[in-house]
């Protein structure tokens, strides 16, 4: 289900681009405080940067107006910061080029790419760096967007988002890259779901690790989603972007737990059924019961209103899916539990592209125990601190 395409390229540094890294890194001798700053987005280049500085979390447009046009700006960073620079074309022709030069004026990466070229690169130096953005062959002109970002240590442009949440943002303008933040701990078993809900975009879902390694990525057509269970504790950066940086959209993100028992969940009796409604585009909810191995449990995702497609999940004690179904109408699951503990119920849209009303029913043979359940519950029943 996952899917991540490589976009960086290193390539041999030029002596010409060398000499004015150079020119401008040591012989102007430019200093910018090491800042966490966040700049709005899509600001305006000067004109014909040469030594313009920007920012972690700055989007910047600009021109490339002549043929053998190029382009420089510089940012202070920090040797072990983690970064993201992008260029995404947004009118023209061109192969956009772009290259990293660290204080020193030696090149760190450089990319050229017809879909955009982007680096993930962690820093080796401290001081200003030099940021160059040409085309490929020198020989067309071309407008285009620079984005910078630092996903450790995270920035202020990057958003919190707290599980149960959902967040809706826009990947504005083209190349655009919008960085969330959570906190989570080893063990946890999480659901992370980028969906669009205009425009023609692909939306891309990345997830890092608090040391900035990337855990997993999705990118979809139809909306990419992610179930994983976190191996580390501490601060997760997510990062959506569209895949060929090629697009604008508008998406919804939500993220949440099924081990420990959301918050956001809803404890459903057997012999029982609840209404909910799956709004905006790429909603989930969830509903959670206590069951028993052995019982005969009867689960119906009924639509009552809309034009999605039901789908429903089960999650076992441990965050396994136990079982699934999808269906036009009503979807239904007829299983027999073999665990005993709470076990989650995610309810969604197929494709995540519609919005939909609904009822939930759960019907049980067997012990059917009645246990009530509330957020921060494990796998044994028992709250967290519990025995």
């Amino acid at each position: 289900m996952n899917r991540r395409v490589s976009r960086m390229t290193t390539t041999v540094q030029a002596p010409d681009r060398l000499f004015l890294a150079t020119f401008l890194i040591l012989g102007i001798g430019i200093f910018l405080p090491l800042t966490d700053l966040s700049a709005q987005e899509d600001t305006p280049c000067s004109p014909e940067p040469t030594n313009m500085p920007v920012s972690y979390g700055d989007l910047i447009s600009c021109q490339l107006e002549t043929t053998g046009d190029s382009d420089i700006f510089t940012f202070a960073g920090a040797a072990g910061d983690v970064i993201v620079a992008q260029v995404a074309e947004s009118g023209g022709f061109g192969e956009p080029c772009l290259e990293i030069f660290r204080p020193d004026a030696s090149i760190l990466a450089s990319a050229c790419e017809t879909n955009n070229p982007r680096i993930d690169i962690t820093l080796d130096q401290s001081g200003t760096y030099a940021i160059l953005v040409t085309d490929d062959n020198d020989d067309e002109t071309m407008s285009y967007n620079l984005a910078l970002e630092r996903h450790f240590p995270t920035v202020d442009s990057a958003t919190t988002i707290d599980y149960g949440n959902l967040i809706e943002d826009q990947v504005l303008p083209n190349g655009d890259l919008d960085l969330f933040t959570f906190t989570g701990t080893t063990g946890d078993v999480i659901i992370a779901q980028v969906a669009e809900s205009g425009g023609f975009g692909e939306p891309c879902l990345e997830i890092f690790r608090p040391d900035a390694s990337l855990l997993t990525s999705a990118c979809e057509i139809n909306n990419p989603g992610i179930d994983i269970t976190l191996d580390q504790t501490g601060t997760h950066t997510i990062l959506v972007t569209d895949d060929n940086d090629d697009e604008t959209m508008s998406y919804s993100l939500i993220v949440d737990t099924v081990v420990p028992l959301s918050c956001s969940a809803v404890h459903i009796e057997f012999a029982s059924s609840l209404p909910g409604d799956i709004t905006p585009v790429g909603d989930f909810d969830i509903v959670s019961f206590f069951g028993t191995s052995g019982d005969l449990i009867l689960l119906t995702l009924a639509e009552t209103a809309g034009f999605g497609e039901p789908c429903i999940e089960l999650f076992g004690p441990s965050g396994t899916v136990v079982d699934a179904a999808c269906d036009t109408n009503n979807a239904t699951l007829t299983l027999t539990l073999n665990q005993n503990g709470v076990h989650t119920i995610l309810m969604s849209d197929d494709n995540d592209d519609e919005t939909i009303s609904y009822n939930i029913d759960i019907q049980c043979i067997g012990m059917c125990t009645e246990i009530g359940t509330s957020c921060g519950i494990f796998s044994d029943g028992f709250e967290s601190g519990g025995s």
